[in-house]
């Protein structure tokens, strides 16, 4: 076990009303963080355990690779190693010659929340409806959140994206390039 894995906690809220969360984030107190695009590679590497996957990811100013192992859907069930590296071309390079296999691009936008050390954000990806995450250095500071902000009860998970795909009927993985200008394409997979 690598000693340097961190522990994540954080839940999805899906189905998200994008005003009225931003209204009500507002409200609580929150701080309008820039708004970010993201592209990111996601790999598969050989012999790797069942649900651990590695992603390259930048939003134009801060590149990571990270190692993240979903445990189980709870709030603190996703251990995470992430670097910060200086070139998002060259460090999908060094991957490919590291022997892991490229299984997809991808594209989100994300606008950040924060307050004290609690981060919230609106992601959206292609073909789902917008979701929010509250992330925070506690599992009891997630759940403080979480009552406030899903007044209205709608479905939550901490699984990893492949899964909330896949509760609208798409399997992430058969998207080898998922991106926002070409989502018109994608009602079948490519």
């Amino acid at each position: 076990m690598i000693s340097h894995m961190t522990t994540e906690n954080e839940i999805k809220i899906l189905d998200i009303d994008k005003e009225k969360a931003e209204r009500t984030l507002l409200e609580l107190g929150f701080i309008k963080q820039e708004p970010q695009e993201f592209c990111r590679y996601t790999y598969d590497q050989e012999g790797s355990r069942e649900g651990c996957w590695h992603r390259l990811r930048t939003d134009g100013k801060k590149t990571t690779i990270t190692h993240k192992s979903f445990k189980k859907d709870v709030i603190n069930g996703v251990q995470e190693l992430e670097i910060v590296v200086d070139n998002f071309e060259k460090a999908h390079e060094m991957l490919l010659l590291l022997g892991l296999k490229e299984a997809s691009f991808q594209e989100n936008r994300r606008q950040r929340y924060l307050l004290g050390s609690v981060e919230v954000s609106i992601d959206e990806w292609p073909l789902i409806p917008a979701y929010l995450e509250i992330e925070a250095p506690t599992k009891e500071d997630v759940e403080k959140y979480l009552l406030k902000l899903n007044s209205d009860d709608k479905r939550t998970t901490s699984e990893l994206t492949p899964y909330v795909y896949s509760l609208y009927g798409y399997r992430l993985d058969s998207y080898k390039h998922l991106a926002f200008e070409s989502q018109s394409n994608y009602l079948i997979a490519t």
